[in-house]
């Protein structure tokens, strides 16, 4: 179908969506950091340095069950929705196809809790964890916001996610809870966002859900590259957690690395805010608007390792000081893997925005690829570095393999899509 040049009228009215997106979601984003961050702080000084070791294992399992199942669909529907796939079948069946998922999600969790012989209070805050599995088949619909570029939708029901988990799990942690109430609030919560996004979608934009049974097999063909590798793009991320629980079998080890972990979590999260603005940007101009798409990746490749760049400022000028607050100083060993980690945060940011720009062009398939290699150089610097330096290796492991990803990938876009850097 012959496509036409866009006209002046329209080019504004997409900067001025991009503008509305961008107001509403920078401040959003930074209460979410601002708030998580308070959470996470009142955990550690609540529970101390094993006890969060639990929290952190379980929050691990789950978040890597969960990609292992999600297959990608979210994105999938994003990029769909933004090319003019019918919107009502499309989310429908993939809300549908995660909500299967999700049950054979919350099977998988007590399968690997069992494995690495959790207890049976761990293995029933794996069972309330997977109530985020749920929410995130019910946010899918977030791609209806996305594609319009009027993310301010979307930052209301950030705002109303986790404004009641984090005034929730304060009130639990006040009353004494345990590490089960504490986990099934960040996680069963977020279904009330999902349900507030499914009801705006609804009502702002007459979005009416509808599972189409002959979509599945297409949507599954597609995103199940990206479901793999991003399960094995998270498992070399959180490869580090991984190999610490295996190779050292401390639990106050990785509750000392998980407290340098978990806040730049929170940022890097925060900092997908530029990945969520550009990818149906992307997805548009690709095969249409060569210019565009070359200065779209450019502009957010800059604001991106600008952002992550602060991150990095934070964690070196702040990380000591912010590590010395809880349990009496109790982490205050994790600061040099926080510095690590933190630079980082540089190379994976780049890293997931390239494999962005290959998913806008349906080229998916090929981050696999980089993915599996990571995991395999992931998984031999851990080996060499954990048993010589502990938690100090796992974090230099994580930096070395995240800069040969951010690289390769690099060489991968620009040699499939043309984007390159200024």
């Amino acid at each position: 179908m012959p496509t036409t040049e866009p006209t002046v009228q329209e080019d504004s009215g997409v900067a001025r969506r991009v503008a509305v997106s961008t107001a509403a979601q920078g401040p959003t984003r930074v209460l979410q950091v601002v708030l998580n961050a308070w959470m996470t702080f009142v955990i550690l000084d609540t529970f101390g340095e094993a006890r969060f070791g639990d929290y952190v294992l379980v929050l691990t399992v789950v978040t890597l069950v969960g990609l292992a199942v999600d297959s990608g669909l979210g994105q999938i529907a994003v990029r769909e929705v933004s090319r003019g796939e019918d919107e009502d079948a499309t989310l429908g069946t993939v809300v549908g196809m995660k909500l299967v998922y999700a049950a054979v999600g919350t099977v998988m969790i007590q399968l690997v809790l069992t494995a690495f012989d959790a207890t049976a209070e761990l293995r029933l805050a794996g069972l309330f964890g997977a109530g985020i599995y749920v929410a995130d088949a019910l946010l899918v619909t977030t791609a209806t916001f996305q594609s319009r570029l009027q993310q301010q939708y979307d930052a209301l029901v950030r705002i109303v996610n986790v404004v009641a988990k984090t005034v929730t799990v304060m009130m639990l942690v006040t009353l004494g809870a345990t590490l089960v109430p504490v986990i099934a609030a960040q996680m069963m919560i977020p279904i009330v966002g999902g349900l507030l996004s499914v009801g705006l979608v609804h009502q702002r934009f007459g979005v009416q859900l509808r599972f189409d049974g002959s979509r599945v097999r297409w949507l599954f063909g597609q995103s199940w590259y990206m479901g793999l590798s991003a399960f094995i793009a998270l498992a070399w991320l959180r490869m580090d957690l991984i190999m610490i629980e295996l190779l050292t079998d401390d639990r106050t080890e990785l509750g000392v690395y998980g407290a340098a972990q978990q806040p730049l979590e929170y940022l890097v999260i925060a900092g997908s805010i530029i990945t969520t603005l550009s990818l149906p940007l992307m997805s548009r101009y690709f095969g249409k608007d060569p210019e565009k798409y070359l200065t779209t990746h450019r502009r957010t490749l800059e604001v991106g390792l600008g952002v992550y760049g602060l991150i990095v400022v934070m964690a070196f000028v702040i990380g000591e000081d912010a590590l010395a607050i809880p349990s009496d100083g109790e982490f205050v060993a994790a600061y040099d893997p926080l510095r690590l980690l933190a630079l980082s945060m540089l190379a994976m940011g780049t890293a997931v925005w390239h494999a962005a720009v290959l998913l806008s062009a349906r080229l998916q398939r090929i981050t696999i690829f980089v993915n599996f290699g990571s995991i395999a150089l992931g998984i031999a610097l851990n080996l060499l570095l954990i048993p010589r330096y502990g938690i100090t290796g796992a974090a230099a492991a994580t930096l070395l393999t995240a800069t040969a990803a951010a690289i390769v990938s690099g060489i991968i876009a620009y040699r499939m899509t043309g984007v390159y850097p200024d």
